[in-house]
């Protein structure tokens, strides 16, 4: 697959989609078909770039502290997860809320 090219499939109302920029993305979703934008990307690609961002800042606070632990039931794993994601959303918004009051830890320059 050449970059920039773009690969569909539709099955009664889920669209399956692989899109190759720098890496591969796949997307399946039941509202998006095969349209492009003016930079032939697909707009399902540019959408989710457009509004999944706190999506991936949880995620990516949240993988800061994962700790999986190969003993623990996967119920206790399961409360953990749900935890930690609760509190990294928790702080997302209230970093939104109180934009000059909190700052995001600098992970970067540990």
């Amino acid at each position: 697959m050449q970059p920039q090219e773009s690969y569909f499939q539709k099955d009664q109302n889920v669209m399956t989609m692989a899109f190759k920029d720098k890496r591969f993305v796949r997307i399946i979703s039941s509202i998006y078909g095969r349209q492009l934008d003016q930079n032939n990307h697909p707009i399902a690609l540019r959408d989710y770039n457009n509004w999944a961002r706190g999506v991936d800042l949880s995620n990516q606070l949240v993988s800061i502290y994962h700790h999986g632990h190969k003993s623990v039931k996967w119920y206790k794993i399961l409360a953990l997860d749900f935890l930690e994601t609760s509190i990294a959303n928790a702080y997302i918004l209230y970093k939104h809320q109180n934009p000059f009051t909190a700052c995001f830890p600098n992970v970067l320059n540990m």
